[in-house]
């Protein structure tokens, strides 16, 4: 019984670390598309004060 009892605490907690690793994983996603999208946005800036200086 109580052996059974460790196993579901280990699976509770296996799946908690998961839970986290997989938040982690999205967050770090998240991040990476903002980064692309403010590198689009000062690319477009870029041009367009190139275009109005011509």
């Amino acid at each position: 019984e109580e052996e059974e009892e460790k196993d579901k605490e280990e699976d509770e907690k296996e799946k908690e670390d998961e839970k986290e690793y997989e938040e982690d994983e999205d967050a770090e996603e998240e991040e990476e598309e903002e980064a692309e999208e403010e590198k689009d946005d000062t690319h477009v800036e870029s041009e367009y004060e190139s275009n109005r200086l011509n």
